[in-house]
Formats: C-alpha cells, structure tokens, sequence
C-alpha cells in the first residue's frame, strides 16, 4: 500500500508493481501529481503549471518512471544544455554546451559564454573537481554564498551560478545547501552532451504522469481516489495496514508513506514518530522563482 499519488508515490508503486507487487496506492485528490500538476486558466484557456515545471535530461529516474508509464514523449528536451540569463548591467547572454565529447562539451561552453572574462572562464573549468570535493567533506555543511566564496570567488563565475542556485534548490544563495548544490553540479556538469539540456512538458505537468493508473492496474494493483488515510494500523511490530477518514480499514503487508514530511508524525503512534520528529518539524517554502 502507498500512502500518496504525487510523484515520490507514483515512482514508488509503479517500480514495485514492475517487480511484481500487487500495490494500492491512495490518494486524497482526485487526480495524481500532489503538489506537481496542471490546470487551465479559466480566463485565458491557458494550460498553467503548478510546481517544478523545468525538468533535465539527466533526471534519470523521473525519465525511467516516464518510460514505465509510457509517457516519456510527453517531454520536449533541449538537445543539450542552453540557459539564456539577463543582467541589468550585462544584458542578455546565453551559455550552451555544443555536441561535444565530455568534459569537452563544457570547456566550449564556458569558454564561448561572453559573461566569463579569462580569469572566471578558469576557475569555471575546475567547477566539477571543486564540487565532488565538496560532497567528500566530512564537515557540518555550508551555505551556496560560503562555498562560492571560498571555491569560485570570481564575480563573473557567481552571477551566474548564484540564479543557478536559486532555481535548483528554491532557496537563496544565503539559506541554500552547498552540497546540494554541489550535487546538482555535478550531475549536470557530468551529464553526456545529449542528457544535458533543459526540459519541458510539451502541455502540462499533469501530462506526465497520466495513465499511471492503468499501467498500475494492468499489473494487479488499483488506485483509489478520495482516500484520506489517517494512520497507520501496527500489530506486533510491523506495519499491517492504514485506517481511512469514515473508519474503513485497510489490510496490507507493507505501508509506504509518500506525504508531505510534516504529516508523517501524526499518522504514526507516537512511539514509532519519534524518528521523524525532526524531519517533520523541518520547515518548507513555497516555490517563488520565475
């Protein structure tokens, strides 16, 4: 049983029933996504998104839950890398990795962006070494500022990777994780040329994950809509089903939760949230960038 239809849920059920799990997944809404999903603009007929509506090709497992549900032609993704950025002081300038064997296709694109000056074109080149060394630190983590300031302090290299940050992460420079950051980077920086570039739901996030429920039930398992679990029911140690808003019970021999984090703790007994106390109180913000 999983507890939730956006996309952690999804991915979870779909790998399980791939492997042979009969699975039910329930889900509040009436439709699938959670927070990531599409509606149209009653005003305009317009497709709006709601949610991260920016994909890349190198998102490897968003790409293998697309190719099981059969809605990967549902993305449209730049040949590699393009990110066009704007500066008051700067204009507007692009940077593009051209089809180029690794790490080459970067070094072009480093090279050939008209915003890096020769100094910032090479501490630009060392980006990915500076950022795996950053994952390998056994130290309390660091925000982006303090990392761009001690690893690529050229002014030319953080405007650039400063709204970099920000769009990966939704958080500022000032609050963001380094690491995480660094984790990004290096997926990006490491990706082949043609799994570089930036992609988009060619009409709208809800798209994606469409039809997961007849791929769920093409292996056994179901998806009910309307479900609002309140807990989840253990017996002598282990997990053995959930308990529905109305009072039905549901039998299951494993429970997967995929809530939101601050929900976890108040549909579990209080002995079995203490664990999660802490990922529960973690505060969250709302996705503001453009």
């Amino acid at each position: 049983m999983v507890v939730g239809a956006g996309f952690a849920g999804v991915a979870a059920a779909t790998a399980l029933a791939e492997r042979g799990a009969r699975v039910v997944v329930l889900e509040t809404r009436q439709r699938p996504g959670g927070r990531a999903y599409s509606w149209t603009d009653p005003d305009t007929g317009e497709v709006r998104d709601n949610g991260q509506h920016v994909l890349a090709s190198f998102y490897d497992e968003t790409l293998r839950l697309l190719r099981r549900i059969g809605t990967e032609r549902e993305l449209e993704a730049d040949p590699s890398f393009r990110l066009r950025l704007w500066e008051r002081s700067h204009g507007s300038y692009e940077i593009r990795c051209p089809i180029l064997p690794a790490p080459f296709h970067w070094v072009a694109a480093f090279a050939s962006c008209p915003r890096f000056s020769p100094g910032a074109r090479l501490q630009a080149a060392g980006l990915r070494p500076r950022a795996q060394a950053l994952l390998r630190e056994e130290v309390p983590d660091r925000t982006v500022a303090e990392w761009l300031a001690r690893d690529a302090p050229h002014p030319d290299l953080a405007a650039v990777l400063r709204p970099l940050a920000l769009a990966a992460l939704n958080e500022t420079p000032e609050e963001g994780s380094a690491k995480l950051f660094a984790r990004a980077l290096d997926r990006l920086i490491g990706a082949p040329a043609p799994s570089s570039g930036l992609a988009l739901a060619r009409r709208g996030l809800g798209d994606l994950l469409r039809g997961f429920e007849t791929y769920l039930e093409e292996c056994g398992g179901s998806v009910r809509y309307r479900a609002t679990a309140l807990g989840v029911r253990v017996e002598e140690g282990r997990a053995v089903g959930v308990s529905l808003l109305g009072g039905e019970r549901l039998a299951a021999g494993a429970v997967i939760l995929t809530v939101p984090h601050e929900r976890v703790t108040w549909m579990l007994r209080p002995e079995l949230a203490e664990p999660y106390r802490a990922v529960a109180a973690t505060p969250w913000s709302p996705i503001v960038s453009t």
